[in-house]
C-alpha cells in the first residue's frame, strides 16, 4: 500500500453569534453570514456545534468549521481517502458530517453558509441538491476518542473532486445542523487546527493506493519459481 498525507493549508470557523441568544431556529440555521466577531481563520482550535440554552425560551447558536487542502499534486484517483481530525473535546448527541464547501482560500463570517454554491437558501437541509456530503456517514460523538485522531472515510464524490481540483474545500457541520433539527438536543466537538505547533494535531487527508498487481505467468521448473510476462 502507498499512502500520501496532505495537511490542511487553511482552516477556521464561523458562528452565528458569540452567544446563545436567538430563539428562532430558522434565523440561526439559514443565516447568510455569521457574526463578524464570532469567526476565526487559522485558529489553534476549530469548533463545530449546535448549542442550546433553555432560559426564557429555547435559544440557539451554530458553529461550522472549514478546511482547505492542496491536492494539486494528485492526478489519479486513490483507492480510499480519510479525513483525520484530532479531537480535544466532545459532548452531546449524534456527531458531525463532512460536506463539500465553497468558502474559498480565506475564511471569515461570510463563509457561514458557503456549504452551497453561492450560499444556501432558506430552510436548506441534507436533502437539498446543492448540499453535497463528502462522507456517507457521520463521525459519531459516541465513537470519538479525545486527545487523538478520529477519521471520516470520504466517498467517491470527494475523491473525484480531489483529482479534478487543485484544492479540496471541506465544511464540518453538526448533525442537527445538517438535518435542520431544532429542539433541545445539542452536540459539540472541538478539533485542533493547523495553527497548532507542528503537525502532530493538524487536520490531514490520508490517500491510500493499493500496490499494483503483479501480472504474468508463474512457472515452475526444476524446483524454481519464475515469473514470465
Amino acid at each position: 500500500m502507498a499512502t500520501t498525507t496532505i495537511y490542511s493549508q487553511e482552516d477556521g470557523f464561523a458562528r452565528y453569534t458569540t452567544g446563545v441568544t436567538q430563539t428562532n431556529w430558522d434565523t440561526v440555521h439559514d443565516a447568510s453570514a455569521g457574526a463578524s466577531d464570532a469567526d476565526s481563520e487559522n485558529p489553534t482550535s476549530l469548533s463545530v456545534f449546535k448549542s442550546v440554552v433553555v432560559f426564557f425560551g429555547t435559544r440557539y447558536n451554530i458553529s461550522r468549521a472549514f478546511l482547505a487542502f492542496d491536492v494539486s499534486s494528485i492526478t489519479s484517483a486513490p483507492d480510499s481517502v480519510t479525513l483525520n481530525l484530532y479531537v480535544t473535546a466532545k459532548s452531546g448527541n449524534f456527531g458531525i458530517w463532512a460536506l463539500k464547501s465553497f468558502h474559498g482560500d480565506s475564511i471569515d463570517h461570510n463563509d457561514y453558509n458557503q456549504i452551497c454554491d453561492g450560499g444556501c437558501g432558506s430552510g436548506w437541509a441534507r436533502t437539498d441538491s446543492e448540499v453535497t456530503a463528502y462522507g456517507d456517514s457521520r463521525l459519531d460523538y459516541s465513537l470519538m476518542n479525545t486527545s487523538q485522531y478520529n477519521s471520516i472515510t470520504l466517498n467517491s464524490t470527494a475523491i473525484s473532486d480531489i483529482v479534478s481540483n487543485d484544492t479540496l474545500y471541506v465544511a464540518l457541520v453538526d448533525h442537527h445542523d445538517y438535518y435542520d433539527q431544532s429542539g433541545t438536543s445539542a452536540g459539540s466537538v472541538t478539533i485542533s487546527g493547523q495553527a497548532t505547533s507542528g503537525t502532530s494535531q493538524d487536520p490531514y487527508l490520508e490517500l491510500t493506493t493499493a500496490d499494483p498487481a503483479v501480472q504474468g505467468k508463474i512457472l515452475l521448473s526444476s524446483g524454481k519459481v519464475t515469473l514470465s510476462s
